[in-house]
């Protein structure tokens, strides 16, 4: 007799999978700074810190060797800033996810960050909760600027670019946007999900996802941080 024990256990038979953790650069000049956050995200299972680095050079150079989900990034470090660098990555890797970490809220600070493409801002004294919490979210695609402090620097820079403080790219000719379209970019200027804004418009996430998407082409911005930008620079949003 012969006993037959065809054990062919493979990973579909199993039906394993294996959820890949948020991968994260670092950026910082301190070294304790560095190895204090490391710490401090590694103890959360969905994400990951691939790699350190201790100025922008640094970081322009990790982040395109190492490809990582998400960079948190210090503004003010020797050689090349976190915004230059930002900007320099952003160019080469257009879908890695930038959050400027410092210790600074100015009004200048975050309108460089939006131009330099970086979908967070948060302060360096923000709990382990929040930062994980921003990683997770600009890692799923949403904007994570606290809205009534972006709200108050676009604000600002609008009024500053009407008295010609700031230069022809706040002057750039825009289409006139639809009124659904106004309405939807209002909303995402508030800081919005697209789930949140379909419900308060009622409308479905992908008709939301289309307005988005015709908003960026028509304002000929990057993304939709930088369409929220560029029109409350040229008034079409207050």
């Amino acid at each position: 007799m012969t006993l037959d024990l065809n054990l062919n256990l493979t990973a579909t038979t199993l039906q394993l999978k294996v959820k890949k953790p948020i991968s994260v650069l670092l950026v910082d000049d301190h070294q304790l700074i560095r190895e204090g956050l490391s710490i401090m995200l590694n103890e959360d299972p969905d994400i990951q810190v691939i790699g350190e680095a201790g100025n922008g050079e640094e970081g322009i150079e990790l982040a395109l060797r190492l490809l990582p989900d998400v960079i948190l990034m210090d503004i003010q470090m020797p050689k090349i800033s976190g915004i230059e660098a930002a900007n320099r990555i952003k160019n080469q890797l257009p879908s890695v996810k930038i959050i400027m970490l410092t210790m600074y809220s100015t009004d200048a600070y975050i309108i460089q960050a939006v131009r330099a493409g970086a979908v967070g801002y948060a302060l360096k004294d923000s709990s382990r909760e929040l930062l994980c919490e921003t990683i997770k979210n600009v890692f799923a695609g949403h904007v994570m600027i606290r809205s009534e402090m972006l709200r108050q620097a676009l604000s600002r820079l609008v009024n500053n670019s009407r008295r010609g403080v700031f230069d022809s790219d706040s002057h750039a000719t825009i289409q006139n946007l639809s009124e659904r379209e106004t309405e939807v970019l209002k909303l995402v200027t508030e800081g919005q999900t697209n789930r949140q804004i379909g419900s308060n418009l009622f409308i479905s996430e992908a008709t939301v996802k289309k307005h988005i998407q015709s908003i960026i082409s028509k304002l000929d911005a990057l993304d939709r941080t930088n369409a929220v930008a560029k029109a409350m620079r040229s008034g079409l949003i207050s």
